[in-house]
């Protein structure tokens, strides 16, 4: 099932469905795909937009055209009983800055992206210090090559997926941590950036 806090149940995958398809559920909502920049509602196949939802269910507390934060593109075209749509990974706005260099989630989320599946990832996030960024990370299970491998497989994909730290000279350290460091990760919705830059104080 495919569902927000916002806006309820949304949709549904069936057996043989890709992963992150899914079909809106009949009677539970209406689902639009929006392009992000005309606003325009997007109907063709495989163009990317943001997520848009109107719940046929919340009579209390309507839900109308709520962003569900997620974005997404059409599989079948508007005439397809059971539509699918694809989700196309979340919406991160808030932005952070070390130096010259501004990022968001996104970038780690596409860091995940790429090495997730073949290191065997728990919990990934980017931790900002004053003249640094690290990324700290927990596998699965211990790793077949050794951490240094490992350290140097994320080491590289983070230059690939966040290089405006490279552009600004910011150095970026890469280590392993145990499942415990992540404080937070008892949460519903854990952070993939957390600022450890002390305070400023007046």
């Amino acid at each position: 099932m495919f569902g927000t806090t916002e806006s309820g149940v949304i949709g549904y995958s069936e057996l043989g469905d890709g992963p992150d398809v899914f079909r809106a559920l009949p009677g539970a909502g209406i689902v639009e795909i929006v392009d992000e920049e005309t606003h325009d509602v997007i109907e063709v196949t495989s163009k990317k937009g943001k997520c848009v939802v109107t719940s046929l269910l919340r009579v209390a507390a309507p839900a109308i055209r709520i962003d569900t934060g997620d974005y997404a593109e059409w599989i079948d075209g508007p005439d397809v009983t059971s539509r699918r749509f694809r989700l196309l990974g979340r919406k991160f706005p808030f932005v952070h800055t070390l130096g010259d260099a501004t990022f968001n989630e996104t970038h780690v989320w596409a860091l995940i992206q790429a090495v997730g599946k073949d290191v065997g990832l728990v919990k990934l996030q980017a931790e900002i210090y004053s003249n640094r960024v690290e990324i700290v990370y927990t596998l699965a299970d211990a790793p077949r090559h050794g951490d240094a491998d490992i350290t140097d497989a994320l080491t590289a994909a983070t230059h690939c997926c966040l290089p405006m730290l490279n552009d600004a000279g910011i150095p970026i350290f890469v280590r392993p941590e145990p499942f415990s460091h992540f404080a937070e990760s008892t949460r519903r919705k854990g952070r993939l950036i957390v600022d450890c830059r002390a305070p400023q104080t007046i």
